[in-house]
């Protein structure tokens, strides 16, 4: 079976069976149709949240999606740091695959890691009536390859040209520039720059 279907028919069955997306009013009825919600975190492992066992840090909001959704007790990693972990779960790619190795990230100002015609979780989902959005920090790239990225002006392609209907959050770590909020593809605010950048 070649990879693009068969991610296809993973995401398919993840996308069916996770019962915590929203669907469109004119999509299939809403009871045939579960509110998706992913949740990738950097730093978090299986003993950070109490639904599965850490006792240090209650996480009752999270003990409910696992409660009252499905709870996943075999997982993996596609890798030690962020820019591929999220290019794994978006993609269902393995990063090698591209310019990222493990344990690499991308850089502050890299362009949009995800081809803009490759099948994502995002675009899949969208396909199948819902309403897509991200938040949180990004970390895959904004704009089309060039030196580096031009913060003052829209910030496309990004998010929104691989399948999210709506983006806010942050484009790389709290610390990289552009030190801002960014809305689908505008930077919120004032653009701070740090002494060591």
């Amino acid at each position: 079976m070649p990879h693009s279907i068969r991610f296809q028919a993973i995401l398919s069955i993840v996308c069916a069976s996770m019962a915590i997306g929203l669907p469109c009013a004119n999509a299939v009825p809403q009871s045939a149709t579960p509110n998706i919600v992913v949740i990738l975190a950097d730093d978090f492992g299986w003993g950070s949240c109490a639904c599965y066992g850490a006792k240090e840090l209650p996480t009752p909001n999270i003990d409910r999606l696992a409660r009252e959704g499905r709870r996943f007790t075999n997982a993996y990693a596609p890798s030690s740091v962020c820019s591929p972990s999220r290019y794994g779960l978006m993609t269902g790619r393995y990063y090698w695959r591209t310019s990222v190795k493990d344990g690499e990230v991308l850089a502050k100002d890299a362009p949009l890691h995800i081809q803009k015609d490759r099948l994502t979780l995002a675009s899949l989902c969208k396909s199948q009536g819902y309403h897509t959005a991200a938040f949180g920090k990004w970390h895959l790239g904004f704009q089309e390859r060039r030196t580096a990225i031009n913060w003052s002006e829209p910030l496309s392609p990004g998010p929104r040209a691989i399948g999210f209907d709506y983006f806010y959050g942050l484009a790389t770590n709290p610390q990289n520039t552009p030190h801002a909020f960014i809305e689908n593809e505008q930077i919120l605010g004032r653009i701070l720059t740090c002494p060591h950048e």
